[in-house]
């Protein structure tokens, strides 16, 4: 005599004696295991970089900023940095001109560093911070110069027809690479 077959399990009766099938249930294939179990790897990972980020800071409502208008300095004003990290170098267009500025939060306000009707760009610190290179176009073509931070003295380093740009210093200071491009 056959029994009934219920959720899962088919009953089969023998002689005063039950006897239960396993019913085979279905699996996921090892492809879809797999893809599972990476993202579940995935997840935790994201969580655990998520939870290891710095986290923003709130900026109070009240504070006051005041805008601040870069003007063109006559004298030059020296910039002395304890290191290249300290200081902060850009290149700024005004009045149709890119000139160099500097910048240490807490200790210097933004300044104007050169001036003229040329362009100055791409300012690098020297590892020392105690010069800068940069690119002009003071003498008609892109050159490379050096700018010493406390006396203002301006050396030209490189003197061609071609562009000479984007410097960057050795980290003893003692060489700088350059880009330059030839027709």
């Amino acid at each position: 005599m056959q029994g009934k077959g219920f959720k899962g399990h088919k009953e089969i009766a023998q002689s005063s004696k039950m006897i239960f099938l396993r019913v085979k249930k279905p699996t996921m294939s090892k492809p879809t295991s797999r893809f599972f179990a990476l993202t579940a790897m995935l997840l935790v990972i994201l969580a655990a970089l998520i939870g290891c980020a710095p986290q923003a800071t709130v900026t109070p409502e009240s504070t006051n900023f005041t805008q601040f208008t870069p003007s063109p300095t006559l004298d030059f004003i020296p910039v002395i940095p304890k290191n290249a990290e300290e200081i902060i170098i850009f290149s700024f267009e005004e009045d149709g001109y890119a000139h160099l500025f500097a910048y240490i939060p807490g200790k210097l306000q933004l300044t104007r560093i050169t001036s003229g009707n040329w362009d100055d760009i791409d300012p690098v610190p020297s590892p020392d911070g105690e010069t800068i290179a940069f690119a002009s176009n003071r003498n008609g073509f892109w050159d490379l110069y050096r700018l010493n931070l406390s006396t203002g003295e301006i050396t030209q380093l490189t003197d061609t027809e071609e562009y000479e740009g984007s410097p960057t210093f050795s980290p003893d200071g003692s060489f700088i690479a350059f880009e330059s491009y030839t027709n």
